[in-house]
């Protein structure tokens, strides 16, 4: 009588723990993947930051409008560049490594300069791969108003 409730107390557990792994796994997968996603979050909107200041603040009155814009989209993807590598935590961004394509240039109501800047990237699922998430898109967009500075040299 005793190793029957032994043995019934050891099928119980053992279907517990079961049940347990078969929840919590895919729950510790989702939650490894979406740190990655969060960290990948932060580390785009940080260079996509930069990139818009780096854009702006290049902008210049002294040169043509041409070359000033493309002044400002250079400068823009190499700050870009800089702050997100390429294949930063797996993460590819979409359109390809160079972001000038990504970067408007545009006139304020106020005759100013606005840039803005706007990225998006996919970064991989390591984890949820089994559930058939293959992938996840994050995206970041900043604006900045460059100043127009006339340089006189005298």
């Amino acid at each position: 009588m005793l190793d029957a409730k032994a043995n019934e107390r050891s099928a119980t557990l053992l279907l517990v723990k079961l049940t347990a792994a078969v929840l919590l796994l895919p729950t510790l997968g989702a939650c490894l993947d979406g740190a990655l996603v969060y960290l990948v979050k932060a580390q785009l909107a940080a260079a996509v930051e930069a990139s818009a200041l780096a854009a702006a603040r290049s902008l210049s009155l002294a040169q043509p409008v041409g070359a000033q814009q493309a002044n400002a989209r250079r400068m823009g993807a190499q700050c870009f560049t800089v702050h997100f590598p390429a294949g930063l935590m797996g993460a590819q961004v979409v359109g390809g490594p160079d972001i000038g394509p990504h970067i408007f240039i545009a006139e304020s109501a106020l005759h100013k300069p606005v840039v803005t800047v706007t990225v998006s990237v996919i970064v991989p699922a390591y984890c949820m791969r089994i559930l058939g998430f293959r992938h996840s898109a994050v995206s970041a967009s900043r604006q900045a108003t460059g100043r127009a500075v006339s340089q006189f040299i005298s």
